[in-house]
């Protein structure tokens, strides 16, 4: 079951002390369709939505895919007028520093009462998943692998059933770490 309340991942400019993050802009690879707050990986040198467990994140999507029918080659629209923008997919890269805020939920579970914040999620590390409404969480059953991120601050209270908490991403993750 889906869990309407999920919303997209999104940095959080200044938090705890995190210095508001750069946007960067990428060639977007072809008939990409995620949501805004996806993780986006290399793809032969354009931006594409990750893969379920991702291993080389580049950063966090600013905006929904745009469907393009040739990687990095904006599509006509219906007045046959071409926007150059499209090609282009903006994107946060996932540094130390940034913080972002995540829904959490539990991939056993979508969208029922078992995703509780607990005071002991707190500098845990988590993996994330997508929904099938298209967006990514924190998945309280990717607890033991598949970890991506840590909780680093609470966003609604501990007990709250499918929260939102601040997260920073590993950087073992880190696609543009040196």
């Amino acid at each position: 079951m889906a869990n309407t309340s999920l919303q997209p991942i999104f940095p959080v400019e200044g938090a705890l002390g995190g210095m508001s993050g750069p946007t960067l802009t990428g060639l977007e690879a072809a008939t990409q369709t995620f949501k805004r707050g996806a993780p986006v990986v290399n793809s032969a040198g354009f931006l594409a939505e990750a893969a379920a467990n991702p291993a080389a994140i580049i950063g966090i999507a600013r905006s929904d895919g745009h469907n393009l029918t040739v990687a990095g080659v904006a599509n006509a629209a219906s007045t046959g007028i071409i926007d150059p923008t499209s090609p282009n997919q903006e994107f946060t890269p996932i540094q130390p520093s940034m913080i972002f805020e995540i829904s959490v939920d539990k991939a056993s579970a979508q969208g029922g009462a078992l995703a509780v914040l607990a005071q002991s999620d707190m500098w845990g590390d988590f993996g994330i998943t997508k929904d099938s409404l298209g967006f990514w969480y924190l998945d309280v059953d990717k607890a033991a692998a598949n970890q991506v991120v840590v909780v680093v601050a609470f966003k609604d209270p501990a007990g709250t059933v499918n929260g939102r908490v601040l997260v920073t991403f590993k950087q073992t993750v880190n696609a543009l770490s040196i």
